[in-house]
Order: structure tokens, then C-alpha cells, then sequence
């Protein structure tokens, strides 16, 4: 928000649009550049001065559109770039939240009765195969 009061110096400067103290320069949809040392002086009980005061207020609002629309595309990147990081954030620290609350007696419980069953089927396969060359020196 710019606020513009008798007798106040200011200074303004965006892309190419830049004043200092009470005047400003702004460039003109023609391509010229116009330059009022004091915005005070302009009479707008004139054609010519109202058309001049209608000129630099339609084109200080085309300058507050775009430099508030780029400003919204920033804030929307920004929001995006946010949620993004909050996803991740939060997914993190749901894969921390199961990593710290595993029951390690239960899984190591677990895993030991898995290991014991491995062993038994181990020690079965080779009784399993065996067998046959049992069979086989019985017959010789």
C-alpha cells in the first residue's frame, strides 16, 4: 500500500517505474516518458489536466495488477513448495513413529520361533533325502 500526502517525500521503485521524492516517472502506453515534478501541480479543472491526472491513475492501477499478480503466483508457489515439504515432513515422521514403536522383544519372539521352524524343515529335507540311499544299500 502506498499512501501519497501533501508534503511528503516518498521513494518507489519496481521494474522499470521509479520516482524519488514528489514526483514520479512513469512510462506512458505511448512509449514516451512523462515526468510531473509535483503531482500537486496538475489542475483538474482542465480538460487537459483531468485527462493527464486519468492517465497516471489508470496507469499506477495497471502497475499495482501486475505487481500484485506476480506477487499471487509467488505466494502460490510458495504454498505448493510448503505443502510439499509438510507431506514429506509428515511422512517422515510417520516411518519414525513405527520404526520407534516396535515391540523388539515381540519381533525378536517372532523371529526366533520363524528360525527354529527353519531349522526343523532343514533337518526334515535331509532325512528326506536319506531315505532313498537307505533303500538303496538295503538292496544291494
Amino acid at each position: 500500500r502506498i499512501t501519497i500526502a501533501a508534503n511528503e517525500t516518498f521513494n518507489l521503485a519496481y521494474n522499470g517505474v521509479s520516482g524519488t521524492g514528489e514526483g514520479l516517472n512513469f512510462e506512458i502506453a505511448s512509449g514516451s516518458s512523462a515526468t510531473f515534478s509535483n503531482l500537486y501541480t496538475i489542475n483538474l479543472s482542465t480538460n487537459a489536466g483531468a485527462e493527464r491526472a486519468l492517465m497516471i491513475v489508470s496507469k499506477a492501477l495497471q502497475k499495482v495488477d501486475t505487481i500484485r499478480s506476480q506477487i499471487g503466483a509467488v505466494m502460490n508457489n510458495l504454498q505448493s513448495i510448503f505443502d510439499a515439504q509438510k507431506v514429506a515432513y509428515d511422512n517422515t515422521k510417520q516411518a519414525e513413529n513405527v520404526i520407534r514403536n516396535t515391540d523388539y522383544a515381540e519381533e525378536m519372539s517372532n523371529f526366533t520361533s520363524l528360525q527354529i521352524k527353519m531349522q526343523s524343515t532343514i533337518a526334515m529335507l535331509a532325512q528326506a533325502n536319506a531315505l532313498p540311499q537307505l533303500v538303496l544299500q538295503l538292496l544291494r
